[in-house]
């Protein structure tokens, strides 16, 4: 019996939760969401140093990414090179590729969205990008692998 409600009860825990986070996410500042992103990507950093299986996504891969918002208030870089992955807190010139975001919203929904389509954020205007494509999705397997890993 536990089973069951506990079946009939998650979709609305889980609704529940998507809309604490959306609310969240319009809630708080660019300058938060900007500071989220860069924690974001340097846990995803700390965890390519400290697990081998994991860091050979980036064995031989050399990349400039630059996140940011179409108002310039968020601006994150990730630098791969040398099977190592840096963070910076601004924009760097010669990226790969740059992914921007319409606004800070645009943002906060696609890091919380339990299956991020890439595709149709760009068809709904909310992300845009310029650069190799290849590279959104490498990215978005990365993050996808680390997200199915500590999910529980």
């Amino acid at each position: 019996m536990k089973k069951l409600w506990d079946a009939i009860r998650k979709p609305f825990r889980t609704r529940s939760l998507e809309k604490a986070i959306k609310e969240m996410g319009e809630h708080t500042s660019d300058k938060f969401k900007d500071d989220f992103l860069q924690t974001l990507l340097t846990l995803m950093s700390v965890y390519i140093s400290l697990d081998h299986k994991f860091r050979r996504n980036i064995e031989n891969f050399n990349g400039r990414f630059v996140f940011e918002s179409k108002n310039k208030k968020i601006a994150t870089s990730a630098l791969f090179a040398k099977d190592k992955m840096k963070v910076k807190n601004s924009e760097v010139d010669d990226a790969d590729i740059k992914v921007i975001f319409k606004d800070g919203n645009a943002l906060w929904d696609f890091l919380f969205s339990p299956n991020p389509d890439i595709f149709g954020f760009i068809l709904d205007n909310k992300l845009t990008y310029r650069g190799n494509a290849n590279y959104i999705f490498k990215f978005a397997y990365m993050a996808k692998h680390l997200q199915l890993k500590f999910s529980f």
